[in-house]
């Protein structure tokens, strides 16, 4: 917009297509035969003594040594499973996908005046942004919606477009204190927890999984995992 005088660049940032990652991700995967099964609801797990031996599915039961339960803003959810209380509350973030325009800004942007961030992609254009604590409600807040368009109004020249291709909402698994869980479950010790990412689960995963990898295979962490310790601190 000609009334913004500039901004900070951060030469370092990167961004990318969320959909894109996961694809790539499981192609990958398939590669190396790992067993992908999507769309597969896990209901408990089943135990003998203090080891878990299989998890209970819509389609039976899997079997495996070793567990890691990642579900983000549902971990609550588990803390029956678990034995321990999983202090995470779901904050709902909101966003709008468009046909890029004509003048699409060339890399991401954000207006921390209206808690706003634009997304640039090669065959489309994104604005998000919102926190909103209402629990699991799964219904579209129209106010947040609008919050978004009117919110890159006064630093875009073309900030949205009539057709919108997507609008979405999701969970963010949100603590109060802003560190990860990374801790074995106190009922069961063949099972990894690993959540409570906050806003940052994308640029935390890689660590995350390299960490959890670690301790599930008995290697010397790369970095300790005493402060991601929750169900067992000191």
């Amino acid at each position: 917009a000609d009334d913004v005088a500039g901004g900070w660049y951060y030469e370092d940032d990167a961004h990318l297509r969320p959909d894109r990652l996961m694809a790539e991700w499981k192609r990958i995967l398939l590669e190396y035969d790992v067993d992908v099964r999507e769309g597969t609801e896990v209901f408990k797990f089943k135990r003998k003594g203090i080891n878990a031996i299989g998890v209970l599915t819509r389609d039976g039961i899997i079997e495996a040594d070793k567990f890691v339960l990642a579900v983000g803003a549902i971990s609550p959810r588990w803390e029956k499973e678990i034995g321990a209380d999983i202090p995470i509350q779901p904050g709902k973030g909101y966003s709008l996908t468009f046909p890029r325009p004509q003048y699409s800004p060339r890399i991401p942007m954000i207006f921390p005046q209206h808690r706003v961030a634009m997304t640039p992609m090669q065959t489309g254009y994104r604005l998000g942004s919102t926190m909103e604590f209402s629990g699991y409600d799964t219904k579209i807040n129209r106010r947040r919606i609008n919050l978004l368009k009117s919110g890159a109004e006064p630093y875009l020249r073309e900030p949205y477009g009539e057709e919108v291709v997507e609008e979405w909402f999701g969970w963010r698994p949100m603590i109060y204190h802003g560190i990860p869980i990374i801790d074995t479950s106190p009922r069961m010790d063949n099972v990894l927890v690993a959540t409570a990412h906050n806003m940052l689960g994308l640029s935390m995963g890689p660590a995350t999984g390299k960490l959890v990898s670690e301790l599930l295979s008995g290697q010397p962490p790369h970095v300790s995992a005493d402060p991601y310790r929750l169900f067992h601190s000191k």
